[in-house]
């Protein structure tokens, strides 16, 4: 709701600015560059108030993981979560934080198991879970 709210504010802010016509003084380019600029900020911090939400989210479904009070998927879904509120907010390393987030849940399952606190389902998913890292990595634009 409040990113279609945000996309209607932004698309008004543009047709305003292209009905003004274009700018015939520098003062007026200014301001809306500065209207421009104002705009991309409130974005940006909805994306990383998005992001903060889904770190909290993932840190509190990774604690009843490793209790034991929860199945592995939650925690791979808040992982996923968490890695798309990373990509809208154009962190550079979302992929590796990504795969180390994977990596310890999956060792977390496999600890669980011994301690039979978890399922051999879980590391299955923990695992692939893991391993989709590696398909991301491999069609990510940034790729080598």
């Amino acid at each position: 709701m409040t990113r279609l709210f945000l996309a209607t504010t932004f698309a008004t802010l543009l047709i305003v600015t292209a009905s003004s016509g274009v700018a015939d003084t520098p003062a007026s380019a200014e301001a809306n560059l500065a209207n421009r600029t104002a705009a991309s900020a409130v974005l940006n911090g909805e994306d990383a108030k998005r992001l903060s939400n889904a770190e909290l989210e993932y840190s509190a479904r990774l604690a009843e993981f490793k209790d034991g009070r929860s199945p592995a998927d939650v925690s791979i879904r808040a992982n996923k979560r968490l890695l798309r509120a990373a990509l809208m907010a154009s962190s550079p390393n979302a992929i590796s934080d990504y795969d180390q987030r994977a990596s310890l849940i999956e060792s977390i399952a496999e600890e669980n198991l011994k301690l039979r606190t978890s399922t051999q389902r879980d590391v299955k998913q923990a695992k692939a879970a893991r391993l989709s890292t590696l398909l991301l990595d491999a069609l990510s634009p940034n790729a080598q």
